[in-house]
């Protein structure tokens, strides 16, 4: 059993984080066994919506309070981006191990300086990409290890979701973020980046469109077309195809559904259909959130002694973000 604090009490928080670390009926993580021993947040609401499902939990405002209460083996960060890297750094040099939500800063430069602060800090820190962690994802991994799908050449990963309210910078930054990382993790670190944005007209219920063409260090082109808000709660729709170097191909729609087509020839091929449905959670949604936190559990109680994913892993998807968006940025 690990003690565990939460920092931040948002949406991702409490939709979240929480029901992948509340041990109930329909909200079971068998193992591993973290116990929220702490929060800290600033909204009245939260804390106490937290501290009637978790009633022995001891309630902070300040970060330096509940990382200095001895309560807690480690932290979750799900503070704004702004704060991250700063609670980060008291939380590592405190010897706390650390799970920081993405994105991990506000741009590049700001995580670099926080990586040379804390080189001799750095195996206890793992950053929340849950997104590698969904069951088509894993699929993907399984198939190649099995040498069922070969070395990946290129592919493309499509993004949708309605927009709730009027999008900004930042809430493009928190859900294109997850695209950056998913092309560093499957297809290479991004060598050339050519990219554009447009304003989709006519459509109340649509956001900015930016596309990107990706070229990585593994010789593989990816594409990317993501329309977005900054809304956490409306439905999405995403996409990615990935193509490999015999012909075979793979499509994962909204993180679950995997469909692997094996190349025979041009006029035979053979089609499988994995899809991950009854969970123990009540939203399958929640399924990477529950790796995620198996994989920090793992790193909390050293079975493993790097985390994943790392912080340099994040600076890349970091970097590519910066890259994509280099254009200039208009509120309308």
């Amino acid at each position: 059993m690990k003690r565990v604090g939460l920092i931040g009490c948002g949406i991702v928080t409490i939709k979240a984080h929480l029901p992948a670390l509340i041990n109930d009926p329909t909200q079971s993580l068998d193992e591993p066994e973290f116990v929220i021993t702490a929060i800290c947040g600033i909204e009245n609401d939260r804390l106490s919506y937290i501290k009637a499902k978790i009633p022995n939990v001891v309630i902070f405002t300040n970060y330096k309070e509940i990382i200095n209460s001895n309560l807690c083996d480690c932290v979750l960060i799900a503070t704004g981006e702004e704060y991250h890297l700063k609670i980060a750094d008291y939380a590592l040099k405190k010897g706390l191990y650390v799970l920081m939500e993405k994105p991990i800063s506000i741009n590049s430069d700001s995580i670099k300086e926080f990586i040379e602060a804390n080189k001799t800090h750095l195996d206890k820190l793992q950053v929340a990409f849950n997104k590698r962690f969904y069951p088509g994802i894993l699929k993907l991994q399984e198939l190649q290890s099995s040498n069922e799908f070969d070395k990946i050449i290129g592919g493309n990963i499509y993004f949708f979701t309605q927009q709730g309210k009027k999008p900004g910078k930042a809430g493009i930054l928190s859900n294109l973020i997850h695209l950056c990382d998913l092309v560093c993790y499957l297809f290479g670190t991004p060598t050339d980046v050519y990219a554009h944005f447009s304003k989709v007209l006519n459509d109340d219920k649509l956001g900015k469109t930016i596309s990107a063409s990706i070229m990585t260090s593994k010789g593989a082109v990816v594409s990317i077309t993501f329309t977005s808000s900054s809304n956490w709660n409306l439905p999405y729709h995403e996409q990615i195809q990935i193509l490999d170097n015999k012909k075979n191909h793979i499509s994962i729609e909204n993180n679950n559904k995997l469909k692997f087509t094996k190349y025979s020839d041009s006029k035979d091929s053979q089609t499988y259909l994995f899809e991950q449905s009854n969970s123990i959670f009540w939203n399958k949604d929640l399924l990477g959130y529950k790796t995620q936190i198996t994989e920090f559990y793992k790193l909390v109680s050293e079975r493993v002694t790097k985390p994943s994913v790392n912080i340099f892993e994040a600076l890349d998807a970091h970097k590519l973000f910066e890259r994509i968006f280099e254009f200039d940025y208009e509120e309308n």
